[in-house]
């Protein structure tokens, strides 16, 4: 059985060639949802429609997320005609922060492109495409992610999502970073509290990005056992963090260290095909760590009658906890710390086992996202 829940793309340096989007659209059956980025800005893509129309045809979920710049006329139109999801990087709620984190693009153009497709959207009574805002949290800018979440009640988007800059490449961004490994700084967290009580107010849902490290994530947040990803060149790799837009090495900051990484690529659509992946050894044993550590915490969770999988809940407030395939250990853990302090620390014990015995791909160990940052 093959991955059934996304295929990504992306391309910065160069255009991922029309013959290998072709290729590659000969597997699309295999896959619900075709989203269509990754590292550049895909409405600059000269053929981006092209390769919407054709995953449209294929009768696929589509989607991309965009810095909504070139939000407007033509595109506009068949973003409203033709996609399904659509994130929309928005790194700040003020013209003088957005402009020092994206410089060359303009905010207030930025903000009316999708006050006009949310206006329009509604206009036509559709409920497609679902619209997120995508605010990337860091020094710079966590004193607007209250405003920022007002401004996505303000202009009607369905989500307001908070990540964190956690693809570190040099010194200065490790020093933007808000997450910590230690004590997560009073003001953060404040700002933070105040933002989902916002949102909760606002009616918004609003998911957002933890800032302290945690060793309880399952399936980390790219979900290489559901997603493939494919880089412009047509390389197969688990996900946008092991497979840069560059040749070569590239460095990565992980815990102040750096490190020189390499790209990890099982083959290329171009000479294989998914049906031929799906037998690399290669690729099925590094699947193969995450599926071993998914079925140790699912039978260890299987005693509390629910199944552990997803990191994050969409929201888990209140003195009652609903198990579900989006609980994740963690959370059941601080639940249990109300009603049964000695549960509690037997969950966290088991945790620290679990993750011990059966720990991600040597590729993610200097990746954030395997501890659900």
């Amino acid at each position: 059985m093959c991955p059934r829940t996304a295929f990504h793309n992306n391309w910065q340096n160069e255009d991922m060639t029309w013959h290998t989007f072709e290729n590659l659209s000969r597997s699309f059956t295999r896959f619900n949802t075709i989203y269509l980025s990754g590292w550049g800005e895909p409405l600059i893509h000269p053929r981006i429609w092209d390769m919407v129309a054709l995953a449209k045809k294929a009768r696929k979920k589509v989607g991309f997320t965009t810095n909504g710049l070139l939000l407007n006329g033509t595109n506009l139109e068949k973003v409203l005609g033709l996609i399904d999801i659509i994130g929309i990087s928005i790194d700040g709620a003020s013209t003088e922060t957005y402009g020092q984190i994206r410089p060359g693009s303009v905010f207030k153009e930025v903000i009316e492109n999708v006050r006009q497709l949310i206006q329009l959207k509604q206009k036509r009574r559709q409920s497609k495409p679902k619209v997120s805002i995508v605010f990337m949290k860091m020094k710079l800018n966590i004193s607007e992610l209250i405003s920022i979440i007002k401004l996505g009640a303000e202009l009607g988007v369905n989500k307001v999502v908070a990540t964190n800059l956690d693809y570190l490449a040099k010194p200065r961004d490790d020093s933007l970073r808000i997450f910590s490994e230690g004590e997560v700084a009073e003001e953060y967290q404040n700002i933070v509290r105040q933002a989902r009580e916002t949102a909760k107010r606002l009616s918004i849902t609003f998911r957002d990005y933890p800032l302290a490290p945690r060793n309880d994530v399952v399936n980390c947040e790219a979900s290489p056992l559901e997603t493939l990803f494919v880089s412009w060149q047509g390389n197969y790799s688990p996900c946008v963090y092991l497979c840069l837009p560059i040749n070569g090495k590239f460095k990565r900051i992980f815990y102040g260290k750096e490190y020189n990484c390499d790209n990890l690529s099982f083959g290329n659509v171009n000479q294989m095909s998914l049906a031929e992946l799906w037998r690399d050894t290669k690729y099925q044993t590094f699947r193969g760590q995450f599926i071993k550590r998914k079925k140790a915490f699912e039978k260890y969770s299987s005693r509390f009658g629910y199944s552990v999988y997803h990191a994050y809940p969409e929201s888990n407030s209140g003195s009652e906890l609903r198990f579900d395939d989006t609980t994740s250990i963690r959370t059941a853990a601080e639940w249990l710390d109300r009603v049964e302090p000695q549960a509690s620390r037997e969950v966290e014990n088991q945790i620290a086992r679990i993750s011990k015995e059966f720990p991600f791909p040597d590729e993610c160990q200097t990746c954030y996202k395997r501890l659900g940052l």
